[in-house]
């Protein structure tokens, strides 16, 4: 799915390719809104419910895309404690709790009721990581070896360099490979458990290299890919190993051999086996393994787009293709969707000035030219996606009734209708002429003298016009030639309109109600007092399972049509958001906004991911009911200045 827009997510055409736009890699930081997040994070895990947890120095806090909160469990003692101390290792487990491993023991926050408790087999021990292996199964490396905890029965083993001969007993790396061998990272070399063996087997990755350095810190292992983990990539502080661990055989990148101008690899991911991104003591780095190039990005600051530190200690892919940056000055994030989210500015130009315009409405013509509707006219462009381009008018020999624009739609004749606040208008481009058609019917009043909220391709040639006060009409788009169509009054329906399988919805004032194609009458939808009570509707959208979607302040509302009943699904956010928009994508996924954010909601995972508006960019300002269908795979979301 791609969504054409500008929002706190940026673009990347490419890791490995120069941006023409400030010449390099684009970076967005993560604002705290109140709590303060220039400080270092060590870690980064994301719940089943959408949330971001950050492990820092001063403790734990969670972001649910909109601001940063700092937790306080239940006020007990524990909940002092990890507010204050630093957090270095963090695991989610299956029974929606977190794990977090701190310089003070082992804790475990109910990420339902947000009770927390602490083990006391581990109080007071140092957790320098965690690996969650199963339903019952921890493993917590700390600085007196490694154990292995059932948290459901409280037993423990424990590992360490006498009876399992472990080579160091400060843990820092864990991981499990698909094959059930545990390999451990010390700080001087790489260990491995083998599936049903007593004692490990340690590698010393170094190999020689830089022998006045007497240990090796292992500080990360992944894997090539979660189904492919023959190879493993290890970060330590003398470059990166590509360790095959089938064969026992590793290879060393290193400031002798590749580009890297700071071999202390902090933390290490890769998606497709060739370009591993690396965090290191100094910048973020992009290693191509075939090339053996080097990509560098450094903190700039006179470039707001840069890394926002340099000392990257975490590398988190989130599941949707953006790649979350912990370092010791807060958190970068990059996109790597490949055109996932693009922003076209929309202006015009006179005597030398530059000048924005809000967009209502964007279509496809048939020449494959973007249209796009604004409170100034209509405007053509060939070439939307280029990012500075001078928007030329549309209409040059003929004129609309008025220019303020609200809504568009391209029929299969090739003629654009054009909703206006005082009408409709219909331009034939065969012609270049601007038709307004008649109204056939008795309606409260003339749609040409009404504000068009929205036009509507029903079943067949049906045409649905909607308007704030003036009512519902119908029309064929099919009728040529142009002159003769004319608009027929259908039923007093006003507000938001979403089209259904056997009737109109509409969302005016607080209230739904449907318009039936069977009976041709129309009716309101009656919401329970309790829910109606705490509602503030504004928005509204209708899926092919029978559903209508509705937004209310935080809360996304279900309207079952067949069951006609209700459901409520929260949006756990400390600040207000009205949902001003809805629209669900051809996967199944639902897209909302407010003034300045956009959510994404999957209803499968009951999961919630929100993209703010960041304070540079033009684009600060959605419209309502901004979302519009230009393909299977693409959205268009418009707003002031842009699209």
């Amino acid at each position: 799915m791609i969504l054409i827009l500008f929002c706190s997510v940026f673009q990347v055409a490419g890791f490995s390719q120069e941006l023409t736009f400030r010449g390099g890699l684009l970076f967005d930081a993560v604002h705290a809104n109140g709590v303060g997040l220039n400080q270092r994070i060590y870690e980064i895990e994301k719940d089943q419910f959408g949330f971001m947890w950050f492990g820092t120095d001063y403790g734990l806090l969670r972001y649910d895309g909109y601001r940063t909160l700092r937790i306080n469990p239940d006020g007990n003692a524990s909940s002092n404690i990890i507010n204050t101390i630093g957090i270095e290792s963090l695991a989610i487990a299956s029974d929606t709790s977190l794990w977090i491993g701190t310089s003070r023991g082992l804790f475990n926050l109910n990420l339902k009721t947000y009770t927390l408790n602490s083990p006391k087999r581990f109080q007071n021990v140092n957790v320098r990581s965690l690996l969650y292996e199963n339903d019952s199964i921890l493993w917590l490396g700390t600085s007196e070896g490694l154990y292995r905890f059932n948290f459901k029965t409280g037993q423990r083993k424990y590992y360490n360099a006498i009876n399992t001969k472990l080579s160091q007993n400060v843990v820092r790396a864990l991981y499990l490979d698909n094959s059930g061998n545990l390999w451990v990272g010390t700080e001087n070399k790489l260990n491995v458990l083998f599936k049903g063996e007593e004692n490990f087997e340690a590698f010393d990755l170094k190999a020689g290299y830089k022998q006045h350095i007497r240990n090796n810190l292992i500080l990360d292992i992944t894997p090539r890919s979660p189904g492919n983990d023959t190879i493993l990539f290890i970060g330590t502080e003398t470059g990166l190993c590509v360790f095959n661990r089938g064969t026992l055989q590793f290879s060393l990148y290193n400031s002798e051999n590749t580009g890297l101008t700071n071999e202390v690899i902090k933390s290490v991911r890769t998606q497709n086996g060739r370009e591993v991104f690396l965090g290191t003591d100094l910048g973020f780095f992009i290693l191509d393994l075939q090339e053996g190039s080097v990509d560098k990005y450094y903190h700039d600051p006179f470039n707001q787009f840069s890394i926002i530190n340099n000392e990257v200690w975490n590398i988190f892919a989130d599941g949707q293709g953006i790649i979350w940056l912990a370092t010791s000055n807060g958190i970068s994030r990059i996109n790597q969707n490949n055109g996932m989210f693009s922003y076209i500015p929309v202006f015009m130009e006179e005597n030398g000035n530059t000048i924005g315009t809000g967009v209502a409405d964007v279509c496809l013509h048939s020449d494959n030219s973007y249209l796009i509707g604004t409170g100034n006219g209509l405007f053509r462009s060939h070439h939307a996606r280029t990012p500075r381009e001078y928007y030329v008018p549309a209409l040059r020999n003929t004129q609309l009734s008025i220019g303020n624009i609200n809504v568009l739609f391209n029929d299969t004749l090739g003629r654009i209708w054009l909703g206006t606040v005082a009408g409709l208008n219909i331009w034939d481009t065969r012609q270049d002429k601007v038709f307004i058609p008649p109204i056939i019917g008795v309606g409260n009043s003339r749609v040409s003298s009404n504000y068009i909220s929205s036009i509507q391709k029903g079943y067949g040639d049906d045409l649905w016009i909607g308007t704030w006060g003036g009512g519902l009409y119908r029309t064929d788009c099919s009728t040529f030639p142009t002159g003769d169509i004319s608009l027929q009054f259908v039923a007093d329906l006003n507000g938001q309109l979403a089209l259904g399988k056997n009737q109109i919805w509409a969302l005016f004032e607080n209230e739904l109600s449907q318009y039936s194609f069977n009976t041709g009458k129309v009716e309101k939808v009656q919401i329970p007092p309790k829910l109606k009570a705490g509602l503030r509707l504004s928005s509204i959208s209708f899926s092919d399972n029978e559903i209508v979607w509705l937004g209310s302040v935080n809360e996304l509302v279900k309207y079952y049509v067949e069951k006609d009943s209700f459901a409520v699904i929260p949006m756990s956010l400390e600040n207000e958001l009205i949902i001003t928009g809805l629209m669900k994508d051809s996967e199944g996924i639902l897209w909302g906004s407010s003034n300045n954010t956009l959510f994404r909601y999957d209803p499968d995972r009951n999961q919630f991911s929100y993209f703010p508006q960041s304070g540079s960019n033009p684009l600060m300002k959605f419209i309502l009911s901004p979302f519009r269908r230009i393909s299977d795979d693409e959205i268009i979301v418009c707003g002031y200045d842009g699209f």
